[in-house]
């Protein structure tokens, strides 16, 4: 839906304006459940070994985060 819209020009389809909302839609929901469910629970059970197992895949996507001041 996105790449409809790529290069810069909002996509003549009368339809796209609701798919965008609806895709905008599903991401807050999606974003809400990590926030309020997936982080919060793994903040509560993850230990040390899980912690460095996250870092690593982190760094094998490229995405890796600065680790917080001890």
């Amino acid at each position: 839906m996105l790449a409809e819209a790529a290069d810069g020009v909002t996509p003549a389809d009368p339809a796209w304006p609701d798919r965008l909302l609806e895709a905008m839609a599903m991401l807050r929901d999606h974003i809400l459940k990590e926030q309020d469910g997936v982080f919060p629970a793994a903040l509560a059970t993850l230990g040390p070994e899980e912690w460095e197992a996250v870092d690593k895949v982190r760094a094998e996507a490229g995405t890796t985060l600065p680790r917080p001041a001890a």
